[in-house]
């Protein structure tokens, strides 16, 4: 009977220890910023994409409007519409970083959109037809008044009389207006990213598990370091932590609470995550080094201050 009961006690014991290390994978999405000064960015407001010729005038207009709307469309962003007011003349006329900075001001936006159209139109060859649009795009950070990106972009299609019916040109031209657009927002705008993240199920990570499966990450950390200060000397719940920390891209969070589960516990898995981390710190640190190098080798440029088009004559 005894040796009953000691074999029971065992699978208890080893069922329990099993669940308390248990994974649970979670398919999870996150919103990434289109570049990282735009991290914080909540309020958006589109300006005029004027161009030198007159006849691109309708193109410019239907560009904003379209960016606009995609923007709206998208949810992330909050658009402060309006124009920019004409360009005051004289010699103490605002830079236009100057006058975008105010005009951002008084819309309550946090960044200004706007840019100039290089090029925008249908050409007829001989043996069909070609529609394009270039342009090039400002982001201006209205707090600072320094420009956050910078982007060039060129939409061109290409229609032969004997591959098929070739569109018209306002068709042509309202194609790639609505492509363009597309490209404008993707410049500006967040997106989802999805991945899978591998934690540890335990009772003292629980509320935190639940709460991660709902998306709300920035609970589920605060659940596990709220339940940390009641157990110090959980590896899991430092695990968990550097887990949800390298999905949220905190790797410096993340390396530190790896570093300490694998302090807690000898785990293969904790050694590769805090291993991985490692590797990419290093990888960044040499990336870093080198970029630095090539700009100190690339002899510097004045900044100008030369306005873009923002005004017709």
């Amino acid at each position: 009977m005894r040796r009953i009961f000691f074999k029971l006690f065992c699978f208890i014991f080893t069922a329990v220890t099993l669940s308390a290390c248990a994974t649970i994978t979670i398919r999870a999405e996150r919103l990434v910023p289109a570049r990282h000064p735009l991290a914080d960015v909540q309020s958006i407001a589109i300006i005029d994409f004027p161009s030198f010729e007159e006849s691109e005038d309708e193109i410019a207009e239907k560009l904003r409007e379209h960016v606009i709307s995609e923007i709206q469309q998208n949810g992330f962003l909050s658009v402060a519409d309006g124009h920019l007011p004409p360009t005051p003349t004289g010699k103490r006329a605002p830079t236009w970083r100057d006058q975008w900075k105010n005009y951002g001001a008084s819309v309550h936006a946090s960044v200004v959109l706007g840019g100039e159209i290089d090029r925008a139109g249908v050409q007829t060859t001989a043996d069909g037809k070609q529609g394009a649009i270039v342009l090039t795009t400002h982001v201006l950070d209205v707090a600072t008044g320094k420009i956050l990106g910078n982007d060039r972009l060129i939409k061109v299609a290409t229609f032969k009389y004997s591959e098929s019916d070739v569109p018209d040109d306002d068709d042509i031209m309202n194609e790639l207006i609505k492509e363009m657009s597309q490209s404008i927002v993707e410049t500006v705008s967040p997106r989802l990213i999805g991945g899978s993240v591998e934690f540890l199920k335990n009772p003292e990570s629980e509320t935190g598990l639940q709460l991660a499966l709902s998306g709300e990450w920035a609970s589920a950390v605060a659940s596990w370091k709220e339940a940390l200060r009641h157990h110090p000397e959980s590896h899991v719940l430092h695990y968990n932590l550097g887990a949800a920390y390298e999905f949220l891209e905190l790797n410096d969070l993340a390396k530190f609470h790896f570093h300490e589960a694998l302090q807690l516990k000898k785990d293969k898995r904790y050694e590769r995550a805090y291993g991985r981390l490692s590797q990419s710190n290093e990888a960044s640190k040499q990336l870093e080094k080198s970029i630095q190098q090539e700009d100190l080798d690339e002899p510097m440029d004045e900044e100008t201050d030369e306005k873009p088009v923002t005004d017709q004559d």
